[in-house]
């Protein structure tokens, strides 16, 4: 275990680095984090749970159409890979690998992954819980969200993005008022969080309420405005769900 621990404080700020931007989800943080991150693996190459939030910040820029190389999440599935090599039983590690195949679009080693990184410690409230999210995403909803609902309850200080689980499960099934219910938990720093909202408000019949979502969007947004499709692609895996979105 020595060998994986950093040799230097700066390298586990990282870590914090690292934490502080999945708490916020803002570019400034991301920046940071993912400067810290490739100082802390050149400083310390053993350090195992500095490769895993790498990898998960590398397949975070694709999702979040920051960089839209599909040679992202090759990359991302290599420093997940060196971080397993480093520590067979990192939860992060399996986590940013099941990430990895989520933007792959490789369904099973998505549930895979997750299960192996929820079977280590099922009472992580982060990666517990973001692993259950991945599953509900690629259609394992009931084992999912099954999961995500404990964690979500036993954790007020979640990320508010979990949300996203339940609001697809709840528009799928026509269940718009629960949707929008979900959608209103966003905290709306991502171009993604408006157009969901922007949707489930047309379907509850709340067209103001719809136009003010989507002028926001447009002001802050204008790329993922003129794109809906691309944007929302970034998260939801499941491709009629996205067809709908955008319709």
């Amino acid at each position: 275990m020595r060998s994986q621990e950093p040799r230097e404080f700066r390298s586990y700020e990282a870590v914090l680095h690292f934490r502080h931007y999945q708490y916020h989800v803002l570019d400034a943080a991301r920046d940071v984090a993912i400067e810290a991150l490739r100082e802390a693996v050149q400083r310390d190459p053993e350090y195992a749970l500095a490769w895993a939030m790498l990898s998960e910040t590398t397949a975070d820029a694709y999702g979040l159409r920051i960089d839209t190389n599909p040679n992202v999440f090759g990359v991302a599935k290599e420093q997940a890979r060196r971080a397993l090599s480093l520590d067979p039983e990192c939860q992060h590690a399996h986590w940013s690998m099941a990430y990895a195949h989520f933007h792959a679009r490789e369904r099973k080693q998505v549930i895979r992954e997750a299960e192996e990184a929820i079977a280590l410690n099922p009472n992580n409230g982060y990666l517990a819980g973001i692993s259950a999210w991945a599953m509900a995403l690629v259609g394992e909803w009931d084992h999912g969200l099954s999961m995500l609902r404990r964690i979500m309850e036993s954790n007020p200080h979640y990320p508010t993005w979990f949300h996203l689980a339940p609001y697809l499960k709840h528009y799928q099934s026509n269940d718009f008022e629960r949707a929008l219910f979900h959608a209103e938990k966003f905290n709306s720093l991502l171009a993604c969080d408006l157009i969901l909202r922007g949707a489930a408000l047309v379907q509850v019949v709340r067209r103001d309420d719809a136009r003010v979502a989507i002028d926001d969007l447009k002001a802050r947004f204008p790329n993922a405005a003129a794109q809906p499709a691309h944007y929302v692609r970034g998260y939801i895996f499941i491709e009629d769900i996205v067809e709908e979105v955008v319709d």
